[in-house]
């Protein structure tokens, strides 16, 4: 029976001091069982590397610094370390803590929709165990709901799999990776548009995916309109998240506000995990949040909202080709006219026309994203602004902007013909 079980779980030989059990489940990296150890009589699960990546010595630097990362912080809701060897067929393998629960992926798949009370525990738990690894200089870097356990009898929430953590080193926003040329490490539907484009990363990086998770749980979705495999990353990179508080009215609005915080596309907008912490384990539910805690949500003001939401749509670019075309245009139209039999005034209309063309193309620019082929309204990059204005206010003001455009670039016209 020993023999079967062994075979089954893909060991040749016998764990030192530990007794399987049965398997608890698989992953890229290896898998994981469940043991008895027979000297502290207790359960522990044992995650073992697969055997073809046991002759690799990158694959076992990465295996042995997932559990020296983990054993660094000591938190409730870090899966405790409690040591690491080698089976005598030389797999290495890790002795931790053995959860018994499921992960957050399978929990909301047969539960469906939490209550905000309990996203709100959730999430509180999750960002305190982000909290000590940040402290301890930790980077998860794969931070999704297949890597968080709730444990069955206490809803314990238990941050797992160090297997891609980065480790911060000092004096430096550097981080040591173990990885290949051109290998992409964790879940493309949970990485931050700095890991897509391989820039640095940094404890930010957890708080961007930590988000994603956020809106999965609260919503049953990710934060973004995404169609098809070639999407995530684009959605990443450019996207502006949904309105939570649209999604689901009852969540409180600071709450809405410091969750679309964790997804700014800039690392440096992004909250720290122990502010993260700290406001999820005090923020009140109540419709009227007359108990919500005083936290700076440290959002942009309406106008800082504003231009950078035009640098996030990229009107820059709109701009930019708009005046090159029209120097293209102009300097042909230019070298030409003499040759045509044409009045002079005709150039001159050419130029009043481009030059107050250009706020106009610039303020459509800004109602139409061309990026996602859309109209959207101003505030999407300003929670705070958005929150300080209606929906029809805001598109009251981009059809005021269009006007005003509209007039600003007829009176310029008129200006240069006349002259």
């Amino acid at each position: 029976m020993k023999d079967d079980l062994q075979s089954k779980i893909g060991l040749e030989n016998t764990l030192p001091g530990l007794e399987p059990i049965r398997p608890l489940g698989a992953g890229t990296m290896g898998s994981v069982l469940l043991a008895r150890d027979p000297q502290l009589k207790r359960l522990v699960a044992v995650k073992l590397l697969r055997r073809e990546l046991a002759a690799d010595p990158v694959s076992c630097k990465r295996f042995e610094r997932e559990a020296q990362a983990a054993a660094r912080i000591s938190h409730t809701n870090v899966t405790d370390i409690y040591s690491i060897g080698k089976g005598t067929d030389d797999v290495p393998f890790i002795v931790m803590e053995y959860i018994e629960g499921k992960n957050l992926a399978d929990v909301i798949a047969s539960h469906g929709m939490f209550s905000v009370t309990e996203c709100q525990e959730i999430l509180s738990q999750l960002a305190a165990a982000l909290a000590a690894a940040h402290q301890e200089r930790i980077i998860h870097r794969d931070i999704k709901p297949a890597n968080i356990l709730i444990e069955q009898n206490s809803d314990r929430v238990v941050l797992t799999d160090f297997g891609v953590a980065g480790i911060g080193e000092t004096g430096s926003e550097a981080v040591t990776r173990l990885t290949r040329a051109g290998e992409q490490l964790g879940d493309l539907r949970y990485m931050s548009p700095e890991q897509l484009r391989g820039d640095t990363v940094t404890e930010q990086t957890d708080i961007y995916s930590f988000g994603i998770v956020a809106y999965e749980l609260l919503t049953l979705r990710g934060p973004y309109h995404v169609e098809g495999m070639a999407d995530p990353a684009n959605a990443h990179l450019r996207q502006a998240p949904i309105e939570l508080d649209r999604v689901r009215p009852e969540i409180p609005g600071q709450m809405a506000d410091i969750l679309k915080r964790c997804l700014a596309k800039r690392a440096e907008q992004r909250p720290p995990a122990a502010e993260l912490a700290r406001f999820l384990a005090a923020v009140s539910t109540d419709a009227d949040q007359a108990d919500a805690p005083a936290v700076d949500p440290g959002l942009p003001t309406a106008v800082a909202g504003f231009l950078e939401e035009l640098r996030q749509r990229e009107v820059y670019r709109v701009a930019a080709a708009y005046l090159a075309i029209s120097f293209v245009v102009l300097e042909g139209t230019d070298l030409v006219l003499p040759a045509l039999p044409l009045p002079r005034w005709i150039f001159t209309l050419m130029v009043a026309t481009a030059l107050a063309g250009f706020p106009v193309a610039v303020t459509l620019a800004w109602i139409f994203d061309y990026r996602q082929g859309r109209l959207s309204t101003t505030g999407e990059a300003s929670p705070r602004y958005a929150r300080q204005t209606t929906r029809s206010q805001r598109i009251a003001l981009q059809i005021l902007g269009l006007a005003l455009s509209v007039g600003l670039a007829a009176l310029l016209a008129w200006w240069l013909f006349a002259a």
